[in-house]
């Protein structure tokens, strides 16, 4: 590898983990609403059940559940959300992986560029 070639890597690998940056915000964002959505949603279930509520849940009538499964009936009403929030942790943490993936790449890149430099 010539020391150009290493030096052009080390950049294009400084670009990335400057553009990755800004993705991470918007996504440690929609990663906290969804996780407050589902947390609200599901309490708005829960007391809804225990109030009485009927719910329909995939042609299933639920209504006055037991005490010791309300919470379980709730989140199975609160299904969509809870995937929401999964989808949006996951896209969160990828985020952060990919970042560290880059950083590691820049890490090599370094270790080589001070490799060339000392010949």
């Amino acid at each position: 590898m010539e020391l150009i070639d290493v030096a052009n890597k080390i950049e294009e690998k400084i670009m990335l983990l400057e553009s990755g940056r800004k993705l991470l915000q918007p996504r440690a964002e929609s990663r906290a609403n969804t996780i407050g959505a589902y947390e609200k949603k599901l309490g708005i279930v829960i007391m809804q059940l225990k109030n009485g509520i009927k719910f329909n849940l995939d042609g299933v009538d639920i209504e006055n559940p037991q005490t010791t499964i309300v919470e379980k009936v709730a989140r199975s009403i609160c299904y969509q959300e809870k995937i929401d929030m999964e989808l949006a942790e996951a896209e969160y943490k990828n985020a952060v992986k990919g970042l560290d993936c880059i950083m590691a790449e820049l890490n090599g890149h370094q270790s080589i560029n001070r490799h060339l430099d000392r010949r």
